[in-house]
Formats: C-alpha cells, structure tokens, sequence
C-alpha cells in the first residue's frame, strides 16, 4: 500500500501540460495560456478547436512540436530539406573556392554537412487528427512551407503524437 501511495504522488507531481494560447487576446492576457491541457487531452481539445473552425469562429490553429529528424515517424519533406542544404553548402564552399558553377557536383554534395545549418520548423498548421493503430496523431504543415504544402499536402505534412506538443495556438 506505501508504493501504491509513492506512486500516485509521483504521478500527480510529474503530470505534463501543454498550455493553450488565443492569440487573438493574446495582449489582453499579459501572455498568460487560456489553459493548460493535460497531454492525453490534447486531441480532444484539439478537435474541439477545429470543430469551431469548420464553424468559422476561428481561423488557424498552430502547434508548436518538436519531430524527429530520422526514424519511421520523421515526415517526408524532411529529406529533401537535407538534401536542399547540402547542395547549398556544397555550391557555396565551390563558389569560396573560385569556381563559377551553376550547381554543385554530387560528389561535393554528399560531403557536405549542413545539419547545424538547417531551420526546421516548429510550427505547424493543424490540418485533421488520424486515428491510427498506433495512437492518435494531429496532421500538421509546416508553417514555413505552407505555399508548397498547397501543391501537395501529404508530402509536406508531418504526423504529431500529442508528447511531441509544447504549446497550441488559436486564432
């Protein structure tokens, strides 16, 4: 029974939020959250918001999360953001060296490392919720590629588990 007691103190102490902002009263709240949403609460308030916006009450919702940059879970625009960086790191240090290229050669673009040099975007766009077998996910674009993201959203569009939120935003 002492465990048991240990353990609901622990849990209780250790339960994360994530705080929720409008940021249309933003000002008018000294930038304090309107809430603070429990992890396993996240999708339901979440759809919540993108019910009011169907509804026309509000206008965006934005996530700000942080995703992984390698593994089965990493979005695919991710890999082609490398690749963009490499080829311009490559092209630059030809450029430095005296050359005049229009591209850089394949050989100096897999040489070059660029993953400090890469912004990736922690702000997301929140498209729908997908409910998979593996857990609930919020469908988010990038908010720097949201004009790509307009040609073809499933390649640029990450899939959010509700642990990898910091903040929700509404407006």
């Amino acid at each position: 029974m002492k465990h048991i007691r240990i353990y609901e103190e622990f849990s209780v102490v250790n339960e994360s939020s994530v705080e929720l902002y409008n940021d249309g009263e933003f000002s008018q709240t000294g930038g304090e959250p309107e809430a603070k949403i429990k992890i396993n609460d996240i999708p339901n308030t979440i759809e919540g918001l993108l019910a009011k916006k169907e509804a026309g009450e509000i206008d965006t919702i934005t996530v700000v999360a942080d995703i992984p940059m390698q593994g089965k879970r990493k979005p695919a625009y991710v890999d082609e953001l490398i690749q963009q960086a490499k080829e311009e790191v490559a092209l630059r240090a030809r450029r430095e060296a005296g050359s005049d290229a229009e591209s850089a050669a394949p050989s100096d673009i897999e040489r070059a490392s660029v993953m400090e040099e890469i912004f990736f975007d922690s702000e997301f766009i929140v498209d729908r919720i997908e409910k998979l077998s593996d857990g609930v996910f919020i469908v988010g674009i990038p908010y720097s590629l949201r004009k790509k993201a307009e040609k073809d959203p499933a390649f640029y569009s990450a899939m959010i588990s509700p642990s990898q939120i910091e903040e929700i935003h509404y407006e």
